[in-house]
């Protein structure tokens, strides 16, 4: 069935007022259901063009209606994960996001991801070297899809992904910026509870990483430190007792 793009388009733009948002909302995840695969993709193609020139609303809410269609039409969604996965990561870049803009591509990454399995090497390809990068910003936007991708498709996790995702992180601790220093921390935490069979391997070179954590003067950055002392504690038991030496 066609699909008026026009439509679609001053939808999204009506995202971007506090008192057309929610209507806007409604009538664009309303037409996720009836979607085939001709609409689908016009659908599809909006979204991918609400790039850094539209509103941060408008992105924001475009990044979440990726994850809409994850959910309510993996079929649609199985031939353009790719390009997805680039959409959502090129947002998740933008200087002008923030939180919100953030954990929308973290959710939405993580559902592409729960609900096709093949989006895997494309989803590493675009958020690994988000955490290599040398600047506050991308580092936190990187934590934010690597935490996402495990709250909510850990399982689609492999072992040899998960040793991709432990590695960059090492690296990460090792010079991450202050401001992403917790983020980096609770995210570590978070790979060694959710895949601690897979992570287990690198699971003592977390210690270090840890104390040099509750050595911080930041409050944040203690308490995550705290946190995934916690993890190697219960989850990766035998390192916490065999490796773990805190500072006198």
């Amino acid at each position: 069935m066609p699909l008026d793009q026009q439509r679609v388009l001053s939808a999204l733009t009506r995202l971007n007022e506090p008192h057309t948002r929610a209507g806007a909302w409604e009538e664009l995840s309303r037409l996720v259901p009836t979607l085939d695969g001709h609409s689908g993709a016009t659908f599809l193609s909006c979204l991918h063009s609400t790039n850094a020139q539209f509103t941060l609303p408008c992105r924001t809410g475009a990044v979440r209606l990726f994850g809409v269609v994850a959910e309510r039409q993996p079929l649609l969604l199985r031939p353009a994960a790719s390009k997805v996965v680039e959409s959502i990561v090129a947002r998740a870049r933008d200087k002008d996001g923030g939180r919100e803009l953030r954990d929308a591509c973290a959710e939405a990454l993580g559902l592409v991801l729960a609900n096709e399995s093949s989006a895997l090497p494309a989803v590493l390809r675009g958020v690994l070297p988000l955490l290599a990068e040398p600047n506050e910003h991308t580092q936190l936007a990187g934590l934010a899809c690597v935490s996402g991708l495990l709250q909510k498709a850990a399982d689609m996790i492999g072992d040899s992904a998960a040793a991709k995702l432990a590695v960059a992180l090492l690296r990460l601790l090792g010079h991450c910026c202050v401001g992403a220093h917790a983020a980096a921390l609770e995210t570590s935490a978070i790979l060694l509870e959710k895949c601690a069979a897979s992570a287990a391997a690198h699971a003592p070179s977390f210690v270090n990483p840890c104390i040099r954590g509750t050595e911080s003067r930041e409050w944040t950055t203690r308490r995550a430190a705290s946190v995934l002392l916690k993890t190697l504690a219960t989850t990766q038991q035998p390192v916490s007792y065999t490796h773990l030496t805190l500072p006198t």
